[in-house]
């Protein structure tokens, strides 16, 4: 699928789908991807991966190998197609034109609880940009002085109220995918027995089986397997982020938190400097109790000046 190629090279989350006179018509994203992908491979067919039997072990290996190329010739079209309810549930696609101000951009994102908002050319409404949550929440992070909300506590503002969807880090790691499939969220907690915060599992993880097709097998692993798989990848593709630089001084994976007494400021600071898309409300035993994204502080924000 030379969709999922595109989004692995380029290292973002989506690719806009445009026609042959390049009007945006879709969006096809890691979201896309995800459901499509847990569509067709259950946690009982890779069960057989863990098997101490030889023809259990070579069977899940046919089976895995055929779906694995029947999904790299698909078309986006046919993924999209396939998956067309939940794609516009999980990730809707909206547009605005070239002289649309930034409030509106906020504005549609938040009330279209899109991603990213396709820029049009306002006469011929031809594709000619994308404009992301990351990107506006960036601008936001300028000015974010000027804002009355800067110093109110994430309890005050009542962010991260949502539910935490957790999986065990013994989990298989396939069943993290499937969570986020079953719940429409794009990414999971990670726990430990104990139930203390220990990862983060998102639909941007898939991206592991795409830089070797030979990483499928590690599906059938544990959790906590599977995320230091990616850590290691993510090193050796990229060692230019924050977190990369961290983790190949400590060698641990970055677990980017707040609490509830953290301001709105500190929220928006994290979420960029560690170029993430959401933040855990730990306690004091660092056991998750809520989750912020970036949405939930554009909405914030966005509500307050209605």
């Amino acid at each position: 699928m030379d969709a999922f190629q595109k989004i692995i090279n380029h290292k973002i989350l989506s690719v806009p789908v445009v026609d042959k006179n390049s009007m945006p018509v879709a969006v096809f994203s890691m979201l896309d991807l995800t459901n499509h992908f847990v569509n067709m491979f259950k946690e009982e067919d890779l069960k057989g991966m863990n098997s101490k039997r030889t023809f259990d072990l070579f069977s899940s290996w046919i089976d895995l190998k055929e779906k694995r190329n029947e999904l790299l010739h698909e078309k986006v079209s046919e993924v999209l197609h396939k998956e067309l309810t939940q794609m516009e549930i999980l990730d809707p696609m909206c547009t605005i034109e070239e002289g649309a101000s930034l409030f509106d951009a906020i504005t549609m994102l938040v009330d279209s609880k899109a991603r990213r908002a396709l820029v049009c050319h306002q006469e011929t409404g031809k594709l000619t940009g994308v404009i992301t949550q990351s990107r506006l929440l960036e601008f936001i992070g300028l000015v974010q002085h000027s804002l009355n909300e800067e110093a109110q506590t994430v309890e005050y503002l009542n962010l991260g109220t949502k539910e935490v969807v957790t999986v065990r880090d013994t989990d298989m790691s396939i069943r993290a995918f499937t969570l986020m499939k079953e719940k429409k969220i794009s990414a999971v907690a990670v726990v430990n027995e104990q139930g203390k915060l220990v990862g983060n599992m998102s639909s941007d993880d898939l991206k592991l089986v795409g830089y070797d097709f030979s990483y499928f097998t590690y599906l059938a692993g544990s959790v906590n397997e599977y995320l230091s798989w990616t850590y290691n990848t993510e090193l050796a593709h990229s060692r230019f982020t924050i977190r990369n630089q961290i983790q190949q001084k400590t060698g641990e994976p970055i677990l980017v938190t707040c609490t509830k007494s953290n301001t709105l400021g500190f929220v928006i600071r994290t979420l960029n400097y560690y170029r993430v898309h959401r933040l855990y409300i730990v306690d004091e035993g660092y056991k998750p109790i809520g989750v912020i994204s970036i949405h939930d502080v554009l909405e914030k924000i966005i509500k307050n000046r209605s």
